[in-house]
């Protein structure tokens, strides 16, 4: 069953405006040869616009058939964390970070050691932002899950997720969502089974992606409810099934998806 959106400009609005001042600071960061000796400037720029991404969230909502629904339904202010790239005490796996996180902090992900080559699992509460949605890679290397998030409240933003698994019976994704309350913001989620699984997953804002996939772009199951899917540009390489729901998934809001 493929669906189809409506036109609903303040979410546009919102989400281009979202995804501009994300990219300010790949507009601003410093040429491949100053990259070293700029790193402590280039972490302070990244706190910067951490802190008007969080402003724009805040300040925005969904009109229309949306419930006064925010981008981002979590206010992060913890620590930010930082992996790849030079800095000290940076870390090396996506995953590591998270194991140290904790509610409400941020991880943000340099692109110059991408790809990561990891299968993540959001279990906390947190942020996880990419540096350059483009470039900045997590590989599944055609196996499982690229990203699990099991807790409530994330945001993941400014990633590349590739190449799921191809096992349907274990619906690989590449990202599967088995919590509520999440956001999924600019990315682009291509050459997995599943872009996007959601199961038993309530309250989720999935706006302003990029999906090529095999299977299901986006696939909601067991009484997944309540979700909102909008601006996105959804592609197939076979079965061309673009948004895909069964078991009661009530409520799910589509808007502006091509």
């Amino acid at each position: 069953m493929c669906l189809h959106g409506i036109n609903n400009k303040n979410t546009v609005f919102w989400v281009n405006l979202r995804s501009l001042v994300y990219n300010i600071y790949i507009l601003y960061s410093p040429i491949e040869t100053q990259r070293e000796a700029s790193i402590l400037h280039r972490k302070g720029l990244v706190i910067v616009i951490l802190s008007l991404i969080r402003s724009v969230n805040i300040g925005s909502t969904f009109a229309g058939d949306v419930d006064v629904k925010t981008v981002s339904s979590v206010g992060f202010d913890g620590n930010t964390l930082y992996v790849g790239g030079s800095g000290p005490n940076n870390y090396t796996r996506i995953q590591d970070a998270i194991d140290d996180s904790s509610h409400g902090d941020t991880i943000f992900v340099f692109d110059e050691s991408s790809p990561y080559y990891e299968h993540v699992i959001v279990d906390k509460s947190i942020e996880l932002i990419g540096e350059n949605k483009e470039t900045t890679i997590i590989h599944g290397n055609n196996t499982g899950d690229v990203v699990t998030i099991s807790y409530d409240l994330v945001t993941v933003t400014g990633f590349s997720i590739i190449r799921s698994g191809r096992d349907f019976q274990e619906q690989n994704a590449g990202i599967k969502i088995l919590s509520n309350e999440n956001t999924i913001v600019d990315m682009n989620i291509t050459f997995n089974l599943l872009g996007n699984l959601l199961s038993s997953s309530t309250g989720n804002t999935i706006v302003n992606n990029k999906i090529k996939y095999k299977r299901y772009g986006i696939r909601l199951v067991d009484c997944s409810t309540d979700n909102v899917i909008s601006g996105t540009n959804m592609l197939s390489w076979r079965y061309d099934i673009n948004i895909y729901m069964k078991g009661l998934c009530n409520n799910t809001t589509i808007l502006e998806n091509i």
